[in-house]
Formats: C-alpha cells, sequence, structure tokens
C-alpha cells in the first residue's frame, strides 16, 4: 500500500507540473505571436467637409511601431509621409505603411471636400406655434444625412434660431426640423424662406437648395395690408405649404386694419404665397362659418401691397353644391355655385376634385367665365371615397380666388 500510495503521489505531482507547464507555455505562445501585416493607417481629421478659407492639415498615423508610411493624391507616386499634409481644395488622400520582415499594410483612403461656412437661419413667427413651444430646432440637410443630430441655437436678441456649418461647394438640400412634441415620427419640417432656390421634396411640399459658393440673394418686402376681418386664427403659406407662419389673431378686429411685412428671396419662379384666416380655433373644420383665403405671385423684384379684404369676402357664400358631407356617385356629380360679384370681370372658371387621402388634384377643368354649373361624367384618376371640391376665380391679374372646398363622398 505504502509504494503503491509513493508511486500515486509520483504520478500526482508529474501531473500537476506536467499539465500546468504546458497550459503556461501554451498561453505565453498567444500573447507573444506576433502579427504578420503592418497595421492600416489612419487619418486625422476624418475624412469630411474643411473650410477652404482655412485649408486643412492631414496627419497619417500606424499602430505599428516602427513602420514607415507612403501616401499619394491619386496619381499612384507614393512619397513618404515626414510631416501633416496642407490641403486647401478637394483631394482624396491614399496611405499604407511598410516595415522590415512584415507583410504591407491594406490601404487608406479618404476624401476631403471643400466647403464654406454658411450661417443658416431660421426665424419663426414670434406668437405660439398652435399653443406650443419648440423644444429643439435641428438643421437637416443632404450634407448631414438628415437626422437630429445638429442642433440651432436660439438667438434671443433676435429671435430667431441659428448654426453655422462648413457646406461643400456644389448643391446641397436642406430644412429646419423642429421638435414640438418630443417625439422624433411628429417633427415638423419647414423650408427656408430665404433659400435662393427650391425643389420638391416628394411629400408635397419643398427643400431648399443652397449652392457653394454662396451669393446672397435679393430679399424683397412684401406689403400686406388685411382690413375689415375679425377671426381667431390667421396663417401665411409661402411657396405651397412648406414654409409657413401663424400671425397674431388679435390683430384682427372687425373694422380695423391690420399691416405688415413679409421678407422673402427671389427665385426664378413665382412665389406663391397663400393666405388662410379662420373664425374658429378648429382650423381643420371646413363647416365654419367663414373662411377666408387669398393668393398672390411675388415675381421678381416686385414690393407692393395687397389687400386681402376684397377677395376674402367675395366667396363666403356661394351656395356651393353638392354641400359638406355629401354623398354622391362618382360618375355623376352636379356641381353648382353662385357668381362672385366683388372680384371684376371673371376671365376663367376652374371646377376640381381632390383626393383627402393624398391631397392631390386628381382632376379639374376650364370653364367659362359665366358658368355657374357642371355635370361630372366620371374620370380613370377618380376613386370612391372622401374628396375636396372647389372652384377658383380667374382675372385680368390671374388666380384671384378659391371658393370654400366642401368634403363629400364618393361611391362607385
Amino acid at each position: 500500500m505504502k509504494k503503491l500510495g509513493g508511486i500515486c503521489f509520483l504520478i500526482l505531482a508529474l501531473g500537476v507540473f506536467g499539465c500546468g507547464e504546458f497550459a503556461t507555455t501554451d498561453n505565453e505562445n498567444d500573447k507573444d505571436k506576433q502579427p504578420s501585416q503592418v497595421a492600416k493607417p489612419v487619418f486625422s481629421p476624418e475624412a469630411g467637409v474643411f473650410d477652404v478659407s482655412e485649408g486643412v492639415d492631414v496627419s497619417i498615423s500606424t499602430e505599428t511601431e516602427g513602420a514607415v508610411i507612403f501616401y499619394h493624391t491619386g496619381d499612384t507616386n507614393w512619397t513618404e509621409y515626414t510631416e501633416a499634409i496642407a490641403l486647401t481644395e478637394t483631394a482624396v488622400l491614399y496611405a499604407k505603411a511598410t516595415k522590415s520582415g512584415m507583410d504591407e499594410s491594406a490601404i487608406a483612403q479618404a476624401t476631403y471636400t471643400e466647403g464654406h461656412k454658411h450661417l443658416f437661419v431660421f426665424k419663426p413667427s414670434t406668437d405660439n406655434f398652435r399653443g406650443s413651444e419648440f423644444r429643439e430646432v435641428y438643421l437637416s440637410g443632404s450634407f448631414n444625412g438628415w437626422g437630429r443630430n445638429e442642433v440651432m441655437t436660439y438667438n434671443e436678441a433676435e429671435e430667431q434660431y441659428e448654426v453655422e456649418r462648413v457646406v461643400p461647394v456644389g448643391e446641397s438640400i436642406y430644412k429646419f426640423r423642429v421638435d414640438w412634441s418630443g417625439n422624433a415620427n411628429q417633427d415638423l419640417w419647414f423650408a427656408d424662406r430665404y433659400a435662393s432656390d427650391y425643389e420638391p421634396d416628394g411629400y408635397y411640399g419643398l427643400n431648399s437648395k443652397i449652392t457653394i459658393p454662396f451669393d446672397e440673394p435679393p430679399i424683397y418686402e412684401i406689403n400686406y395690408i388685411i382690413t375689415n376681418v375679425e377671426v381667431t386664427e390667421a396663417v401665411l403659406w409661402i411657396n405651397k405649404d412648406s414654409c409657413w407662419q401663424y400671425l397674431d389673431a388679435a390683430n384682427f378686429i372687425e373694422g380695423k386694419e391690420y399691416s405688415g411685412v413679409i421678407k422673402i428671396s427671389e427665385k426664378a419662379e413665382d412665389f406663391l404665397v397663400t393666405w388662410e384666416l379662420y373664425d374658429t380655433e378648429n382650423w381643420g373644420n371646413l363647416e365654419i362659418e367663414k373662411y377666408r383665403y387669398a393668393w398672390f405671385t411675388i415675381t421678381n423684384g416686385l414690393s407692393g401691397s395687397t389687400n386681402l379684404a376684397p377677395i376674402g369676402l367675395a366667396y363666403d357664400n356661394l351656395s356651393l353644391s353638392p354641400t359638406n358631407a355629401a354623398t354622391v356617385p362618382k360618375n355623376n356629380i352636379d356641381f353648382s355655385w353662385d357668381l362672385p360679384t366683388n372680384l371684376g370681370d371673371l376671365k376663367e372658371i376652374r371646377i376640381w376634385l381632390e383626393n383627402k387621402s393624398d391631397w392631390i388634384k386628381n382632376w379639374e377643368t376650364n370653364l367659362g367665365p359665366d358658368v355657374d354649373s357642371f355635370n361630372f361624367t366620371g374620370d380613370d384618376d377618380i376613386v370612391a371615397g372622401n374628396h375636396y371640391w372647389g372652384v377658383d376665380f380667374f382675372t385680368e391679374s390671374g388666380w384671384t380666388a378659391r371658393s370654400r372646398f366642401p368634403e363629400i363622398t364618393l361611391t362607385n
């Protein structure tokens, strides 16, 4: 038994020391194992847009100690890197690193785009926005991924939101993104009323365009006068639905005059400016007693006043038929309306249907100046469901007024 015990002890000792020594050697070999390839070079600062007035100095480094770095700017003639590379125009940098006894690194690439600093300004109405306060305002565009990562700072003295950033040379598009509810899915998007140009955004609104180098567009002051109107809410739309501001409805008093100035930039096409004045807090309710609309276009260089009272009061009572909430067959609709008497000589009347689900005008037809009814017998683009309809009135000066637009249900 003693002899057996000694043998067991010897075997145990060999197992402990032998196995332990074998395991330790394996771990140490892993730690001592050296990479066979030089680490890929890294650029600092990272690729991006730089202010051309200041230039940018780009440094290159590698984690592999003792490695030699080479670079080129697209001509494939490798130059040894010894100091930061000064860039004053758009360039693509390539870099690699080598070390004796190791494989050459992978080639790194970075694009540096020249740009110019630009101050973006969002100046909302000084009135409360439908009773809500803005939580944050963001600059979102093609140059920053349309995200919520570029917060604009509020300038109390100027009552506007501002942010300065470097914008790449060429054309970019952008909007102002407003958080008013805390829910990113409910952000409001505003085009820049001072932008030099616009393009459709694909959602029935407009994106603002900026071209760098930036030429400051001329700003026109449009004077307006609204008389003899009493409302609880007023809103101004510029360029369809993409810019708007609320006006202080307390200034709209029956028998008094309210005047002001709009500042807006020039662009290639005419501006379309729409006013909506309401005497109800629920501006989506189409059965309101007084629903006032007015349009005017601002051509390049125009600066004048527009009195909205004659237009606003022209078509409150036009006896539209079908009336709001009516149900009619989509292939047999008898439209009728009264002709307004205070717009002057009418040149054209246009009747239209608009699908409520997407606010797209999917049918319209031009009529003579004295027509007050029309029988609609169907159109391939008209589907059953809820629609708005209305009548537009044209005078010598163009599109002058629109009727209220009742909501009707079309059936098959």
